[in-house]
């Protein structure tokens, strides 16, 4: 067996939660990211004194199960819709608040292996749609565009998590935050926000069209006109600590 990369200090002085504790252990291979000082080459993106410049360049370099540390004040802008097809790739942030890792551009991240993870990344306008098992999005910001939802559950993307996010209709008014849009199993979101900003929602902020079956909800918190509804017989869930924050009319609607 093949020793793990030990960072025993913490990764960065600020940024996102794991990454400032000491005690990190990673398999498989490190990939530093940095659009202020990378360069996108094959010699580049093992350390992080010489990063690769762009998280997609990285990734295509990646093996499964690698990690992809994205620095303090990163930006990626999509030129286009991209393939996710490497299981048990870690994208983690190295910058918090202002400083967090942007992925922008309206185009989508088709998740399309499983146990994929995104700690800690600004989404504007970028979107997740997920076809595989076990995604997992951690501490993550979404501005929402029109056009469809920021995270999408079709097919295949059971066991997906969501915690410690937020999402936040754009000027364009979002469509929506997360839909599920097939029956897939346990889906969780804990711990999120969704805000419809001052332009609201296309439609409903969560929005279940499919008898997803185990759905877990805790401690989801809506404000300025964020819904969520389950429109599918069949679909089955436990929501504990989902409320409105404000007195805009968030509505919570379920069928059953």
């Amino acid at each position: 067996m093949s020793s793990p990369t030990v960072y025993p200090s913490a990764l960065a002085l600020e940024g996102f939660d794991a990454t400032t504790r000491d005690g990190n252990y990673f398999s498989g291979t490190t990939w530093w990211v940095s659009s202020l000082t990378g360069i996108d080459s094959v010699s580049f993106g093992r350390n992080l004194e010489f990063p690769l410049k762009s998280w997609a360049y990285a990734y295509d370099q990646a093996s499964a199960g690698d990690i992809i540390l994205c620095a303090s004040g990163h930006i990626e802008t999509l030129a286009a819709d991209k393939n996710l097809a490497k299981a048990g790739v870690c994208t983690v942030a190295l910058g918090a608040g202002p400083a967090a890792p942007v992925f922008s551009g309206v185009h989508v991240l088709n998740v399309q292996a499983a146990d994929l993870k995104f700690h800690g990344i600004s989404f504007n306008s970028a979107r997740l749609t997920a076809t595989a098992a076990g995604m997992d999005i951690w501490g993550c910001t979404f501005a929402c565009a029109l056009g469809t939802s920021a995270v999408l559950l079709s097919a295949g993307a059971d066991r997906a998590s969501i915690r410690s996010s937020t999402f936040v209709a754009n000027v364009t008014k979002g469509s929506t935050a997360i839909g599920i849009t097939s029956a897939v199993n346990s889906p969780r979101i804990i711990d999120v926000s969704v805000d419809g900003g001052v332009a609201g929602w296309a439609s409903n902020a969560i929005n279940v069209t499919a008898a997803a079956t185990e759905m877990y909800f805790s401690d989801v918190r809506l404000s300025r006109y964020s819904d969520i509804v389950v429109n599918a017989v069949g679909a089955t869930y436990k929501m504990f600590g989902v409320r409105a924050v404000d007195s805009s009319g968030c509505r919570i609607t379920l069928s059953t």
